[in-house]
């Protein structure tokens, strides 16, 4: 079933493809829920109720596709001087691939993205909260060292006094050998 609304206005054409009435602020229906704005945006049919077999995408097979995906630039054959930049059908991974390899869903290329960002972001998050850890025994060793650069401050401290001391006791000795000395000269003179 076709239906359409057409007039001599471009902006005032309307299709439906399996409905029999477009609705307002689209240009195109489809039967499946996805539709065509006025403003030139498509929009691609995404309820549960249109879906079965739903199961989570999981982080490996979303970098794994990721992976494989081969960004290209081009131009199509009936439009060469345009120049785009997406992907080849028949060379995307399969997780992304319609089923004739001839055309693909920017959706699916999407959700391979969110869910390799989600995972990144669960990465960074683990990594933060690993690098605060080390953060806090990093701060813990610096207290550790300058308390122990203060201990050893204190003994250099201690060490100096004590060759301050070791100094005079070997003056005060000298000159009491010289004086026993001076002493016994006097004494074998006599």
């Amino acid at each position: 079933l076709i239906y359409g609304e057409f007039s001599n206005t471009p902006a005032d054409n309307k299709l439906a493809i399996g409905l029999n009435s477009v609705t307002a602020g689209r240009v195109l229906d489809v039967h499946n829920g996805a539709y065509l704005s006025t403003g030139g945006v498509w929009t691609n049919a995404s309820s549960r109720e249109l879906k079965q077999d739903i199961q989570s995408l999981s982080s490996e097979d979303a970098q794994q596709t990721l992976a494989a995906l081969s960004p290209v630039r081009y131009a199509y054959k009936n439009s060469p001087d345009e120049e785009y930049v997406g992907f080849i059908a028949e060379d995307v991974p399969a997780l992304v691939a319609s089923n004739d390899r001839k055309s693909l869903s920017p959706m699916d290329v999407v959700a391979v993205l969110t869910q390799v960002t989600k995972e990144q972001e669960s990465q960074l998050t683990a990594q933060e909260s690993q690098l605060a850890e080390k953060d806090v025994e990093v701060a813990m060793l610096q207290d550790e060292l300058s308390v122990q650069d203060s201990k050893l401050s204190e003994q250099d401290t201690m060490l100096s006094a004590q060759d301050e001391r070791i100094t005079q006791l070997e003056l005060a000795l000298t000159e009491l050998l010289r004086e026993r000395d001076n002493n016994l000269r006097v004494s074998s003179l006599n």
